[in-house]
């Protein structure tokens, strides 16, 4: 699935919730509403859930991840997934909000947040290795070394 579609897919089942108590006019829990980048949102992480699972299953594939890879390579693919759905929910949010300028000319603190988050995800991009990496090929002379 395409990220920034999947991202905007569970944004807008987010906004489809409640988020006022009918009876009392209240945020009930768990709203969006007031929220402006839901970093801290268990609602939003638990709905872009699967895209964190599919874009850290690509993004192991196309570097070649496997059974050797270091515990701390893989926190680093989980953190680029976490930092890229983060980083397209703000960009839609500040789409919403008309861009990063506000009508009285000042620059929004989420496209601060957005901009940090851009360039966390370039780092760890760049940490991560922006190529395919290949596994090394098993040559026959290692075949016949591990059946003996």
């Amino acid at each position: 699935m395409d990220v920034e579609a999947g991202v905007s897919q569970a944004l807008e089942a987010l906004a489809q919730r409640q988020q006022h108590d009918p009876a009392t006019g209240r945020f009930v829990a768990g709203n969006t509403t007031a929220g402006t980048s839901l970093e801290r949102s268990g609602a939003f992480w638990e709905a872009v859930e699967p895209l964190k699972r599919e874009l850290v299953q690509r993004t192991g594939t196309a570097l070649a991840v496997d059974d050797a890879t270091p515990e701390t390579f893989l926190g680093l693919v989980d953190a680029y997934a976490e930092t890229r759905l983060f980083r397209q929910a703000m960009y839609r949010r500040l789409v919403e909000l008309g861009g990063p300028i506000t009508s009285k000319g000042k620059a929004r603190a989420l496209y601060t947040a957005y901009l940090s988050a851009l360039d966390r995800e370039t780092k760890l991009a760049i940490t991560l290795g922006l190529e395919r990496r290949q596994k090394p090929a098993t040559t026959f002379a290692d075949v016949v070394t591990r059946g003996r």
